[in-house]
């Protein structure tokens, strides 16, 4: 334990904080409401995956979560694996309601959230696009 505290390079933050970074932001996604983002997110507060391609904030990122919500009203994520320090927080996930069949593999992926103080900065989403918008291949 000495070893590890005496690098003092390290931005470890409490397990709690990252933990309930990632509640919260998985609850809001699972909320289908954009009220719960605004408390997330300082400005300007981006969003990226690879349906995106890029960063996207505001009403951009309102629209395109609404848009999402829409397409796929039962669309649910289950928060697997969390780790992180005071700057970034990482959460795996598994998403299913991207189809109505009950027998579809659920699609995994990765969140990362960038934070700065109380507020998350930008988050980035990595998962199989092709799994989620079959058209896309």
């Amino acid at each position: 334990m000495a070893v590890l505290s005496a690098g003092g390079c390290h931005s470890a933050a409490p397990p709690a904080q990252v933990e309930r970074w990632a509640d919260a932001w998985i609850m809001a996604l699972n909320s289908h409401q954009l009220a719960y983002f605004d408390p997330l997110f300082g400005p300007p507060g981006t969003y990226e995956d690879p349906v995106t391609k890029e960063p996207v904030s505001g009403a951009r990122l309102g629209f395109y979560l609404s848009g999402q919500w829409r397409r796929f009203p039962k669309l649910r994520y289950e928060q697997g694996r969390v780790t992180g320090d005071r700057n970034t927080v990482v959460v795996e996930w598994l998403a299913t309601g991207f189809t109505d069949d009950p027998q579809a593999k659920p699609v995994p992926g990765v969140f990362v959230l960038a934070l700065q103080g109380e507020a998350i900065t930008s988050v980035r989403a990595y998962f199989d696009s092709c799994a989620v918008l079959p058209t896309a291949r």
